[in-house]
């Protein structure tokens, strides 16, 4: 992975997206979710996080540090008015609450972006928010 700025570079289609849990995880330098990086890597797919997820993942001094770090290599998408609203959208079709707000909001990005995969600790809510879409949900 290229270690470079990539937050104001468009997101290409097909890009796999990590949500709070699977940024966690990579943080943490998770086997499984590196295998899921290198399978991303391999097939040229950029990775994507939210700027919600940068919001998630808040967890002390060092954490940032290797925060910082992972997201040099990896689009930062902003979570636009249009997906909130989508997000109402997809909350209100599943029948899910607030709770699920920041998950309906990056579910909307991801459909918005075209997005290939998104890996995420949340399997259940996003296969519901994401029905329909083509868009593949892996958990991690």
């Amino acid at each position: 992975m290229s270690k470079r700025n990539k937050t104001a570079a468009p997101v290409p289609p097909g890009a796999v997206v990590l949500d709070n849990g699977a940024l966690s995880l990579a943080l943490a330098n998770d086997r499984t979710v590196r295998a899921d990086l290198r399978i991303a890597a391999d097939e040229q797919r950029p990775l994507v996080i939210s700027a919600l997820t940068i919001l998630e993942a808040h967890n002390g001094r060092e954490r940032q540090e290797r925060l910082r770090y992972f997201l040099s290599g990896v689009h930062v998408v902003e979570v636009l008015p249009e997906d909130a609203f989508a997000g109402t959208e997809l909350m209100g079709e599943r029948s899910q609450g607030h709770k699920y707000a920041i998950d309906s909001a990056i579910a909307a990005m991801c459909i918005r972006i075209r997005a290939h995969r998104i890996l995420t600790s949340d399997e259940d809510d996003m296969t519901r928010l994401l029905a329909g879409t083509g868009i593949e949900v892996a958990r991690v």
